[in-house]
């Protein structure tokens, strides 16, 4: 569990005590295969940190048709997160819907953390501001730029 304080860079400036009561309320979800975590356009209260398995993002575009694409269908596969990679951090930096859905495509184990445990100084809890650089990651991270139809338009 080290690495979470390690290598999750949201929780690298926690104090210890700040860690030390998030981890405290943090709750270890198992997600089988197949199972949808979360939906691109849902509201995001959810932080999520895999210690075992694997999850697919997938992005429905601008052009699907909402009449001829199948109701489980969530779109294209942009990117696949395996142990010790995290997810949902961009609906709760940005206030903004889901960008993307999370299947877990095995069993999978994660630590999730609801955003009223997630100290102010984080900017996870939506209480500062994420850098640019930051934002662009999470970006590329959920293919925002790709799947943006307005950046087609100005095009």
């Amino acid at each position: 569990m080290d690495y979470i304080r390690e290598e999750v860079p949201f929780f690298q400036d926690l104090s210890n005590d700040e860690f030390t009561k998030l981890m405290s309320k943090s709750k270890y979800s198992t997600f089988e295969a197949g199972s949808v975590i979360m939906k691109q356009g849902k509201p995001g209260k959810t932080f999520y940190i895999i210690d075992d398995g694997e999850v697919e993002i997938s992005v429905k575009g601008a052009f699907e048709d909402p009449l001829t694409t199948p109701s489980g269908y969530l779109g294209a596969v942009v990117n696949r997160l395996k142990k010790r990679n995290y997810f949902g951090e961009r609906s709760l930096i940005t206030g903004e819907p889901r960008a993307a859905s999370i299947r877990a495509t095995e069993k999978t184990r994660c630590f999730t953390f609801n955003i009223d445990d997630i100290p102010h100084s984080s900017v996870l809890s939506g209480k500062s501001n994420a850098t640019q650089e930051r934002l662009n990651q999470i970006n590329d991270k959920y293919a925002i730029d790709y799947y943006n139809i307005n950046l087609i338009e100005k095009q």
